[in-house]
């Protein structure tokens, strides 16, 4: 994580300025999709056990979310739109265009590679600030553990 001492910036010129707004923090669970490589190793092993999440993630989803708030977080398992965010980042970091929604093909040692990456900020559309990533539309800042902060990619997933 960042610890240096932050200096107020200005945006430069002709970059659209969003409103500003007071922040605020709030511990929280937060689960895997049910699309998370994770899950698919765990129903592998436990067969039945990913029909039987997929209900808990949607009403834990429902508990955390009321009223279909925006979901800003940092860090924890990404609120995904589409699909697993690691193999975008991979692809994203090592130069490889995506050709399809859905995840890419992976070799052994890619889904290695891949599993480096973690969630650092997701950023979900929200009216109150005017951003606006799709319907339902969420920008997911990603890094690699022990890596520095500029090394961090951004993926975009919208419905």
């Amino acid at each position: 994580m960042f610890t240096g001492a932050l200096e107020r910036a200005s945006p430069p010129p002709g970059a659209v300025a969003f409103p500003r707004t007071r922040l605020h923090a709030a511990p929280f669970l937060s689960l895997p999709s049910p699309q998370e490589p994770t899950l698919r190793r765990l129903e592998m092993r436990y067969p039945g056990l990913l029909a039987v999440y997929v209900q808990l993630h949607a009403v834990w989803s429902r508990h955390v979310r009321p009223g279909g708030l925006p979901d800003h977080q940092l860090g924890g398992w990404p609120t995904l739109v589409q699909r697993p965010i690691e193999p975008d980042c991979l692809y994203a970091s090592t130069g490889r265009a995506l050709d399809s929604l859905g995840s890419p093909k992976l070799s052994a040692e890619e889904a290695r590679a891949a599993e480096a990456w973690c969630l650092l900020l997701q950023l979900d559309s929200d009216r109150r600030l005017g951003w606006y990533w799709g319907d339902p539309g969420r920008v997911y800042f990603c890094g690699r553990r022990d890596e520095p902060l500029e090394e961090t990619w951004l993926t975009v997933q919208a419905a």
